[in-house]
């Protein structure tokens, strides 16, 4: 192997496991959250949620990844959030129609917005559900935040990642990449090191042929000399 060729191996090698350590940097760093914290795990100031079902279909799939610009806890920021609604949002919010329990959380578009003494109420539908007026009530308590963009296989992936099987095949990948390089890399050292012994070794023996040629022409000419 050449030495250019040498050199681009290893700068593949190096770019190759710098990007599989990245891949899983980023891997982990959105996974962890997620499996750690739940439904509402925050990524660089946004919530990630998992849509699990198909009533927003096809703007959303099921499975999508959707970031959500979650609303201020209170105060006149809120009240601003919630006055900046419009019809035609898509917005997450707690789910009280079918259980007592507030961590069902439904993702629908609003379909009109009414003003009450105590504050606005959005009404709601999903895109998939068929019937028009299937709709729900939601009071801005309960309101969790707008729907700025979904992904369906970035969903995907995150889902799979969450599990633990997701999360240890991240770790693996990459250290099974490096441990191959290093592998690679230690094994061609050795040879490398193997070759250049064998050429020390061949030019100390062409320079003790050419001592002893050396020698034996000396001593021609002494035996010459004396004749």
């Amino acid at each position: 192997m050449t030495s250019k060729a040498k050199k681009f191996l290893s700068v593949l090698s190096a770019v190759l496991i710098a990007f599989f350590l990245l891949l899983a940097i980023v891997c982990l760093a959105v996974a962890l959250p997620y499996k750690l914290k739940g439904e509402d795990a925050e990524i660089f100031g946004r919530q990630i949620r998992i849509v699990l079902t198909g009533s927003m279909e096809p703007t959303i799939r099921t499975d999508s990844l959707v970031c959500v610009d979650a609303a201020p806890e209170s105060g006149e920021e809120r009240d601003e959030f919630m006055q900046s609604l419009q019809v035609g949002d898509i917005i997450t919010f707690y789910d009280w129609s079918e259980t007592s329990r507030s961590d069902v959380v439904v993702t629908h578009r609003i379909v009109s917005i009414e003003e009450t003494e105590t504050g606005l109420r959005f009404i709601c539908h999903g895109d998939a559900v068929a019937d028009p007026n299937e709709t729900q009530t939601i009071s801005e308590s309960d309101v969790i935040g707008i729907v700025e963009w979904s992904n369906y296989p970035l969903g995907k992936i995150i889902s799979f990642l969450r599990t633990t099987a997701g999360i240890v095949l991240v770790l693996i990948v990459p250290a099974a990449v490096i441990l191959v390089y290093e592998i690679f890399f230690i094994l061609q050292t050795i040879k490398a090191r193997k070759e250049e012994k064998k050429r020390e070794e061949a030019a100390a023996l062409e320079q003790e042929i050419e001592r002893l040629r050396r020698e034996l022409e000396e001593l021609k000419t002494e035996v010459s000399e004396d004749d």
